[in-house]
């Protein structure tokens, strides 16, 4: 408990954690997230249909065997997004286990949203410090559209949870921007030209 303890603490103050050299079998990877708290099922994938008896897990891989994905993303690269912020309850975080990485590219990136809005204009904070944003829950990270969700031509109609575009993490009391994804977007209460000048 104090090792978990020391992690989760120095998560917050660092927001991104690296160790290397773990050994994590799927059940083992389950326990250490749920330390965390109650885990999330994956996201739905656009139509690839993969067996997995642990549902928590996505796999992202561009290896075949017999011709089908072993994963769920492939190869895609993956847009600037929030990891399943167009859901109601969005998760606290995501631990990344890489098994076999190109020696070259493939990179994960990671922007912090605090820093984000600690540097945003006055003026700017103040006009979006009540808005709200729906977050299209019709499309992946990879930018495909989700299996059973049907195209989305006007942004105000996409499906998906409403969030704040501010919010106060409930442990560091520190104001972040959450934006989510840029893919179909909306500020509510704006002009749909509004809306996408101001995101």
């Amino acid at each position: 408990k104090v090792a978990f303890e020391l992690i989760e603490s120095a998560w917050h103050q660092y927001l991104v954690l690296r160790f290397r050299g773990q050994q994590l079998d799927d059940p083992s990877m389950l326990r250490v997230a749920r330390m965390f708290g109650e885990l999330d099922k994956a996201p739905t994938h656009a139509g690839k249909e993969v067996e997995d008896p642990f549902p928590e897990i996505t796999v992202m891989s561009n290896i075949k065997v017999d011709g089908k994905p072993i994963g769920n993303l492939g190869s895609y690269a993956a847009v600037w997004h929030t990891d399943m912020s167009y859901n109601e309850m969005t998760p606290i975080g995501s631990l990344l286990y890489s098994i076999e990485v190109p020696p070259a590219g493939g990179d994960t990136g990671f922007s912090n949203m605090y820093e984000a809005y600690a540097t945003l204009p006055v003026e700017l904070k103040r006009s979006i410090a009540t808005r709200q944003c729906k977050h299209d829950s019709s499309r992946n990270s990879a930018g495909e559209l989700r299996k059973n969700y049907n195209e989305v031509t006007d942004p105000r109609e996409a499906p998906g949870a409403v969030h704040p575009l501010v919010r106060t993490h409930p442990v560091t009391r520190r104001n972040a921007l959450f934006l989510g994804r840029r893919h179909n977007a909306y500020i509510l209460g704006l002009p749909l030209d509004e809306s996408e000048e101001l995101l």
